[in-house]
């Protein structure tokens, strides 16, 4: 009752409040209070700091929840042209374009792609299986930039190098 009376309610209204809770030791009976009878909550002999710990921290979690809308997983499926195939030792990239013919085309890092060759089983990264013209699949999806976060770029995250058709 001392914490109830610390926020400046009244004595009357600070006893009403200590008995409304279910989890509380008594009951209204006549005009006075008895200990409750059986039952999981009268009985439980939760203290009731540890109610209001809860309490108080079940309210915060929600209040401390985010509004951001989640990433979305969808994984959009290309098919093209690795018209340009950069390799560097850390780094693996493609100009990617529906013509096998064109000089340039979006530029994608394929270095964190796992890869297979045409319906054969998928391998880690690094992708071997790369030249320029090669007939690809990939499959891009939606990621957070690691070095600006709220900001989404795009990441291939498969890669299958297809026969010529």
């Amino acid at each position: 009752m001392d914490a109830v009376m610390s926020f400046g309610f009244s004595a009357d209204f600070a006893v009403w409040l200590r008995h409304q809770s279910p989890f509380a030791s008594r009951s209204p009976v006549g005009g006075g209070w008895r200990e409750a009878g059986h039952g999981a909550l009268a009985s439980a002999e939760m203290p009731r700091r540890l109610l209001i710990g809860f309490a108080t921290l079940t309210l915060a979690a929600a209040g401390c929840g985010s509004t951001a809308e989640p990433t979305s997983l969808d994984i959009d499926t290309q098919m093209g042209y690795a018209v340009i195939v950069e390799q560097l030792p850390d780094r693996i990239s493609i100009g990617f374009n529906t013509n096998r013919d064109a000089a340039a085309g979006e530029a994608y890092d394929v270095t964190q792609a796992v890869w297979r060759v045409g319906d054969g089983p998928w391998n880690e990264p690094p992708v071997t299986c790369l030249s320029k013209g090669q007939r690809v699949q990939l499959g891009v999806t939606m990621v957070e930039n690691e070095t600006r976060p709220g900001l989404l770029m795009e990441r291939v995250v498969w890669l299958v190098c297809l026969p010529p058709s």
